[in-house]
Order: structure tokens, then C-alpha cells, then sequence
């Protein structure tokens, strides 16, 4: 094939020129596709790319370029085509953008096309390449932002944290939906109110003052007590961000809140049963020290004092793990009374235990086990369990007093003989008369009888609870 020369084309006058002038790349064909005139823009986009000259290009089949230059799809190349011969055919204008990349380097270009009749009267196809390469990346990141800001709309709408923004001077800006369930506050009723709004009356720190610790970097994540619309204090954990605009400067401030009112009220329960366990541990070690030298200052022997100051130790742990049972709060008085009394009576038949459901509280429950366990040790020795026709009967009900409602607990035991009364006293009977009245606050009767033992303690009603 002979290759033709830009001169040997029949173009207006002047065209070549006006080509020549123009920014964008332009190259011209007939009606068959050949290429018979590129502008300089053109020649110079060829020696930039690795192209010779025009000489290159003229006479060869545009298509054939255009297939070779579209390299992000075949159907972009056929469509190119198929615009152009639309342009040749019937002079319809055609208009796409296409890929054109080169090694190492993604580019874009607008393609343009009109027929323009020759001085041969030969139908020619004007191409016209800009490259968008600037506009189409802008557009890409604009569709991008576009994208990430929906994205993270969509994350914060559906975020279990609340989350709100200000501006510097402290004004809402936003405020999504996990932000109203926290504060019972709708977005309206919030949006252009000063942030301080959800703090207390008495917030110490200032909006200027919080805004610059913000911005400097000295300030991200803080603790906060703020209030709901129903007036509930709210532990909120906050992470706060600057916000900056497209200049970098920052826009306004970003609260992140996490509600942590629950994880303190557990960490302050935490606190306090700790404290209360220390305080319990220093009460059970006082009467232990007590039951201690009491048992020594009566104790005739070394042996004697192992044998009751052991059992009065285990009276001790068994009402513990009734009250365990009961979360250290309060223990069953039922079963209080048989844990108390089955060390001594496998058989509990000859013990009568009458009285309705209660719990007794901590306090109530160590007196009352200590008292049990030194009746029944007195009754294993002498009384009620150690005589063939003895029987015990422990009883409690609820008498009405002035003062509130008393539970009234009587011990007694019958069938039995006593010869003579003791004429001295031990730590027993201590625990079952000075005892009640020190922790207490109660006057028990403890009496011995010529056929009879009994015991009574009023229990106030701050020391137990019915079930």
C-alpha cells in the first residue's frame, strides 16, 4: 500500500493549520478508515510514547489503532468503531470516553467525532482525543467520597454507640440514632444546642477549654457523667476527634460514646462486697478471738480446750456455709437449726422445729448459731438429748409489738430432771445471754428449771426478712 502524505490530502484551506492549533490530539480519516492527516498535538503524544512520526500512522487503518490503543475492554474499541463509521456514514456526531493506558501509567481521553465533506466531496471523519485523564481521577475520588461518606453514614446511623458532632463552638452538628435511644433526646431537639446541654449543671471543664484539649492532642478519651432527658446519670466513655475539612483545617469534633453506667454500678458492687468481705473477715476474726479466750480462761486442760474450742470453730463454719448459701445476705433460720443441731442427733425426731418460712441476716445468723450450738452441746451433756423421754422443741413466730413486728424464738426442753442448778457459768452461757444483747440489741431469758431448760430471744425486725 502506498502511503500518502499530509499533502496529498483535500482538505478545506486552512484546516491543516487550525488542526495544528489545537491542544487536543485530532487525527482525520476517509471514508475507509485511513488515516490521512494528525495534528502536531498528536505527533507530539506519539514521540512522548515511543511513536516516530506522523509517517507511522498515515495510510493505516484508524480502527485497527483505535483496537490496539483500548486496552481496558474490546467493547469499548467496537464501540469506538462503530460511533466513527456511524459519523462517515450519515454525519451524526459521535462522543464516548475510553481507557488509553500506557506502562506505569492509567490515563483517560473524551473522544469526539464529526464528519467533514472534502473538496473531493469525499466524506471525512474528524477525531478529536482530549485527555481526562485530571477530571476522570477527580471524578473517581468525588464518586469514592461519595461512596466512604455513605459507607460511613451507614456505619455511624446503624452504630450501637452513640455518636455526635459539634462544631468549635460547641453547636450539635449530628446525631444518630443509638445517641436518642442513650439520652431519650430526638435529633431535632438536639441539633444547634451547645453540647453542654448533655453534661450536669456543675461540669467544671469549659466548652473552650475541652475544644483546644481536642485539638492539641492532649484530650481523646475521657470518662463523663452526663444526664438523659429523664434525668438518669449516664458513665459515658468518650473518644473525641478533630474533623478536618478538605483545606485540613479542622471543621468540628467528633464524640464517640460508649455507655459504661452499668460496668461502674457492677465495679462499684464489686467495691463494696469487697469492702464488706474485709469488714466480715475482721468481725468473724473478732469472734473467733473472742470464742478463743474464752474457752481458754474456762478450759481445765489443754485437751479440754481443743475439744470445745474446735467445735465451737466448725458451729461457726456451718452457720457461714448456711449463709453462703444465701449469697451472705441472709440464711434460713429452718436451716440454720438443723445444721446447727444434726452434729448432735442423727435423729431428729425428738427435736420439734415449728415456726414459719424467715431468713435471718448475717448478724442474727452467727448469734443464733452460736447460741444453737451451745444448747445443744449443754443438751447432748445433760438435757433434753442425753435423757430417754427429753424432747427439744425450737420455736419461732412473729409477735407484734410497739416498736414493729418482733421474731420471737424460743428454745425448750422437757422431760427432763436436773437435780441441782450449776452454781457457776461458762463462755455458753455468755453467748446465749450477753451475746444477743451486745450484737443485737435484745434482752434473751435463759432459764434452768428443776425438769426444764429454756431460752428466748426477740429479734428486731431490721435483722430479718420473711420468705
Amino acid at each position: 500500500m502506498t502511503l500518502l502524505s499530509q499533502n496529498d490530502i483535500a482538505l478545506p484551506v486552512g484546516l491543516p493549520a487550525f488542526l495544528d492549533a489545537m491542544i487536543d490530539v485530532v487525527v482525520v480519516i476517509d471514508g475507509a478508515g485511513r488515516v490521512q492527516h494528525v495534528n502536531a498535538a498528536w505527533r507530539r503524544f506519539c514521540a512522548e510514547n515511543g511513536g516516530d512520526t506522523e509517517s507511522q500512522y498515515i495510510g493505516t487503518n484508524y480502527f485497527e489503532i483505535c483496537q490496539s490503543g483500548i486496552t481496558a475492554s474490546d467493547a469499548a474499541a467496537g464501540a469506538v468503531a462503530r460511533g466513527v463509521r456511524e459519523t462517515l456514514k450519515s454525519g451524526t456526531p459521535y462522543r464516548s470516553e475510553y481507557p488509553c493506558h500506557a506502562p506505569g501509567k492509567k490515563r483517560w481521553f473524551e473522544l469526539y467525532s464529526f464528519r467533514l465533506m472534502g473538496e473531493d466531496g469525499q466524506p471525512y471523519a474528524v477525531i478529536q482525543h482530549r485527555d481526562i485523564t485530571t477530571r476522570y481521577v477527580s471524578q473517581s475520588d468525588a464518586r469514592e467520597a461519595i461512596r466512604d461518606a455513605e459507607i460511613l453514614s451507614a456505619l455511624v446511623a446503624s452504630s450501637r454507640d452513640a455518636i455526635l458532632s459539634h462544631d468549635l463552638a460547641g453547636r450539635i452538628l449530628t446525631w444518630n440514632n443509638a445517641a436518642h435511644e442513650l439520652f431519650g433526646l430526638v435529633a431535632e431537639e438536639v441539633i444547634g444546642q451547645s453540647v453542654q446541654m448533655l453534661y450536669p449543671e456543675a461540669w467544671e471543664q469549659s466548652m473552650g477549654r475541652y475544644r483546644d484539649d481536642v485539638l492539641s492532642g492532649e484530650v481523646t478519651d475521657f470518662e463523663a457523667e452526663m444526664r438523659g432527658r429523664d434525668g438518669r446519670r449516664l458513665d459515658l466513655w468518650v473518644t473525641a476527634s478533630p474533623i478536618r475539612g478538605q483545606d485540613g483545617d479542622v471543621v468540628a469534633i467528633s464524640n464517640i460514646l460508649r455507655d459504661v453506667t452499668e460496668m461502674r454500678a457492677e465495679e462499684e458492687a464489686r467495691e463494696a462486697e469487697a469492702r464488706e468481705v474485709i469488714h466480715r473477715a475482721k468481725n468473724m476474726l473478732t469472734v473467733v478471738n473472742a470464742i478463743h479466750r474464752q474457752t481458754a480462761r474456762k478450759a481445765a486442760s489443754l485437751a479440754e480446750f481443743a475439744d470445745i474450742f474446735g467445735a465451737r470453730l466448725q458451729s461457726l463454719v456451718t452457720s457461714t456455709d448456711v449463709l453462703v448459701e444465701g449469697r451472705w445476705q441472709a440464711a434460713s433460720l429452718r436451716s440454720l437449726a438443723v445444721s446447727q443441731l444434726r452434729p448432735f442427733v442423727s435423729d431428729l425426731s425428738r427435736v420439734h422445729l415449728l415456726g414459719p418460712e424467715v431468713s435471718v441476716d448475717v448478724t442474727a445468723a452467727q448469734v443464733l448459731g452460736m447460741a444453737l450450738h451451745e444448747l445443744a452441746t449443754n443438751a447432748s451433756k445433760y438435757g433434753g438429748l442425753a435423757q430417754p423421754a427429753g424432747e427439744i422443741t425450737l420455736s419461732w413466730e412473729l409477735v407484734a409489738e410497739e416498736g414493729g413486728t418482733l421474731l420471737q424464738v424460743n428454745w425448750a426442753e422437757t422431760g427432763i430432771e436436773i437435780p441441782a442448778p450449776p452454781t457457776s457459768h461458762g463462755f455458753g452461757t455468755d453467748v446465749l445471754t450477753k451475746l444477743a444483747a451486745s450484737m443485737l440489741g435484745a434482752e434473751p431469758v435463759y432459764a434452768l428449771g428443776a425438769d426444764r431448760v429454756s431460752w428466748q430471744l426477740a429479734i428486731a425486725p431490721e435483722f430479718y426478712t420473711l420468705d
